[in-house]
């Protein structure tokens, strides 16, 4: 569900993929001047979103549908925005003139702004403000791309998550429902922009995986409520001596943030990993 500004070209990667995969409903395309033909942005185009869901999406995997777009040949502009109401999801690739690429970025940072402040007049569109807030505008040479993620964009939280289970396998998972996150985790849902998570399901096993994307701002906030949590499970499973090992994993919970990002990592009872540099990798996808 969010990202954040940055003009770096492998931050654009995920989240112009995430844009066209996620699915933002009905949208609509420029086409290309006189001037020169739409064709190669069109072909970039279908290449990047032909990428089936449920495959590999991590950043890696998606640095050649990048790459095409932005070694496309010349095109005037092509991009396709949400007709849904509260959606900002967009991409947008514009082949600048000459010279000319710093001008049409800094053009579609004021764009950003104004998009800002009017998704800002609505409480309900405040997922899309945020989307906004975190635009990415990159350029190189002449092209200048703009990606806002829609509102299903989650593939930055799904490679953490990924990560993060790569070195703490959780068995008989489930998965964290909103109505977990307030309820069980204590976090308040303005406080909250996107999250992803598992827990096991097996008696006596707390293995737990959770990335959340605060609300700007918010991740202290959020940190302080996963701290609460944990001291409760700490106190839960000392109620059970034959929970010895669940508690002492709890105990040692990684709790961090950086930026508005926040992870929570319990070991599950058959992990043997250290999981401080998993927890670094998923702070920095």
């Amino acid at each position: 569900m969010k990202l954040r500004t940055k003009i770096i070209l492998t931050a654009a990667s995920l989240a112009l993929s995430c844009a066209l995969l996620a699915g933002c409903g009905s949208s609509s395309g420029s086409t290309a001047s006189s001037a020169a033909s739409s064709e190669p942005a069109s072909t970039v185009l279908s290449q990047a979103s032909s990428i089936p869901l449920g495959e590999d999406n991590s950043t890696d995997a998606l640095n050649a549908p990048f790459e095409t777009l932005l070694d496309a040949n010349p095109i005037s502009y092509k991009g396709v925005k949400s007709n849904d109401n509260g959606d900002a999801g967009m991409v947008l690739v514009v082949e600048a003139a000459d010279g000319k690429a710093e001008e049409v970025a800094n053009q579609l940072t004021a764009y950003q702004q104004d998009q800002v402040a009017f998704y800002g007049n609505y409480a309900e569109f405040a997922q899309a403000q945020e989307n906004v807030e975190n635009a990415v505008i990159a350029f190189k040479d002449n092209t200048v791309v703009m990606v806002i993620a829609s509102n299903e964009c989650t593939a930055d939280l799904d490679s953490a998550v990924e990560t993060l289970l790569a070195a703490n396998p959780i068995s008989n998972q489930f998965e964290i429902s909103a109505m977990n996150i307030e309820y069980d985790f204590g976090l308040k849902a303005e406080d909250v922009a996107a999250y992803k998570g598992v827990k096991s399901n097996d008696n006596g096993d707390a293995g737990l995986v959770l990335v959340v994307d605060a609300a700007s701002g918010k991740a202290q906030d959020v940190v302080t409520a996963l701290e609460s949590y944990k001291q409760d499970q700490v106190a839960f499973y000392g109620n059970y001596a034959e929970f010895a090992q669940a508690q002492s994993n709890v105990e040692n919970a990684i709790i961090s943030s950086k930026g508005d990002r926040v992870v929570m990592v319990i070991a599950s009872n058959e992990c043997t990993a250290d999981l401080n540099s998993a927890v670094d990798s998923a702070l920095n996808s």
